[in-house]
Parts: C-alpha cells; structure tokens; sequence
C-alpha cells in the first residue's frame, strides 16, 4: 500500500473533529486499505462439496444379483459391514429384528436408517445363524450417484462415459490466453480424476458398473474430431461405439460475487445414451473467501 494513503489516512483522523469532510476521507481510506489487504482465495475443496447431497446409511456391501436370496457377493474393504465380520457368501435374513427376502425389502429397512446408530444383521452362515451388530455410514450421495445406485441395485448394468463439458473463469480478467486454456485442461482433469475415483470406490467388486477408459474417449474425441460445443450431443450419438450405457457430464464455473467473495459452480447431468435422457441431475456451489 502507498505510503501517501496512510498518510492520509492518519491526517483525515487527526482532524476528524474539525470538519465532516475529514470523516469521509478516513472512510474512503480504510476502504482502500481493507480492498487492498484482501487475501487471493485458496482452491476449492471439492470433497467437503455437501449442499446438494442427500445424505443415506450404507453397510457397505453387494448383493449377488444370480442368487434369489440375499447373498453377499462383495464387501467395501474397512466398509461398515466388514468392520461388523460379515463375510462374502453370508445371508442376509433379518435387519433389527424384520426379515428381509427381497432386495426391495433391504432397501426399504435401510432407508428408515436416519443415523449412525447400531443396527442389529442376522446372517446365515454355513447353515447357522448368526446375529451381527453393524454401525451404518451415513454417506452423502450426490443426486446423479444415488441415480446411478439405484440403476445398479436394479440389477442392471452401467458402463459410464464421464465427460468434463464447459468450464469458465470470471474472476480473471485481461488473462493470458495460453494460461487459462492450461488452467482449463488442468481442471478439467482435476474434475474427471475426483469423481472417477469416487465412483470406483463406491462401486468397486459389482460387475454391473464399469466406466470407459480415458484413453478410449479420448482417441474417440480425436477419430470423430469432436468440437467442444457439440460434445454431449456427439457422444450421445456415440455411445454404441464404445459400448456405454450411460454418460456423465460435468460442467464448472468459477465467478466473483458482489461481495468479493468467489464462488465455484459443479454441475452434474447423468444422461441414459440410449435414449439420450438426462435421468439425473445437480448443481453444487461452494463458495470460500
């Protein structure tokens, strides 16, 4: 800050109690001084992204979709249910003392789970029942993932094409052209690479979910030479090729509030390929200083 405004500034206190105009200089200086100390906003922190998120109690496993009963096929490793000693292959008969013999049955128990509080799990196991006492995660599922949950607890199949969009920066004016694209492409790997490994690990051991390779959509893109503003459509157009079910479109924008603040915008659409249908869809702001 320039010596001269503190100077100033000090002369305009001085002399505030001699006339009204000193007052109004001192107040346009500790403007100055409070826009100049203003701090750069450090990056956003996509994972504490909460305020469009449905909240749900998980036990962490997969049911067998070959099997009538409710096998357990796999487990989330550290995940609630294996924390509990539940074991592929075990059956699952009654949750708090209901049974359960359908995978609508089990959904409908667990949805009445508000809480992270103990839930009482019959099993059987190599003819012997077996009671266990699981302690649910309350997991905070973006609309398009619990789209996607619901997909696979119907016991059908997902193949995801996920797909960075548009991405914008308002908070920068006068910039380097060369700088932003950089920027651009950094994010949008940032974008992908967050939720790519987030759904792995959601869905990790079911065989119904798979997502396209990046090296496959990308040699896509550059075969069909693919603008970005005609990106969804082409890909939607495309998706047989690659043997997708189903794509995920993500679009960001960053942009300077009023109050000099900056606010980032993710936005999420799941769209079915077959019939080119968005199925799901959510906006997410975070916004930080």
């Amino acid at each position: 800050m320039n010596s001269s405004v503190f100077h100033i500034c000090e002369k305009g206190l001085i002399s505030m109690k001699e006339n009204s105009k000193s007052l109004i200089i001192f107040s346009v200086c500790l403007l100055i001084l409070l826009l100049g100390c203003h701090k750069k906003p450090p990056p956003p922190d996509y994972v504490n992204q909460s305020n469009c998120q449905s909240k749900r109690a998980a036990i962490d496993i997969f049911i067998n979709p070959n099997n009538s009963q409710l096998e357990v096929l796999n487990l989330i490793p550290d995940g609630a249910a294996e924390k509990a000693d539940i074991r592929a292959g075990d059956i699952i008969v009654s949750i708090n003392d209901k049974q359960v013999k359908t995978k609508a049955d089990f959904r409908a128990i667990m949805s009445t789970v508000r809480e992270a509080i103990p839930v009482s799990i019959v099993v059987k196991r190599n003819s012997e029942s077996i009671t266990k006492t699981v302690l649910p995660a309350m997991k905070g599922y973006y609309y398009t993932a619990d789209a996607i949950l619901n997909i696979l607890e119907n016991d059908k199949k997902i193949h995801l094409i996920i797909v960075v969009g548009e991405i914008t920066n308002n908070t920068v004016q006068n910039s380097n052209y060369a700088q932003h694209e950089e920027w651009k492409k950094s994010m949008a790997v940032q974008l992908r690479s967050y939720v790519e490994v987030g759904l792995t690990k959601n869905y990790q051991g079911n065989s119904n979910f798979s997502i396209v390779t990046r090296e496959s959509l990308d040699r896509l893109i550059q075969e069909l030479q693919i603008q970005q503003s005609g990106l969804v459509t082409e890909l939607i157009k495309s998706g047989k090729i690659l043997g997708a079910t189903h794509m995920l479109v993500i679009d960001f924008n960053r942009y300077r509030t009023a109050d000099w603040s900056t606010k980032d915008i993710t936005s999420r659409r799941l769209i079915e390929i077959e019939r080119g249908k968005t199925i799901a869809a959510e906006s997410c702001q975070y916004i930080y200083w």
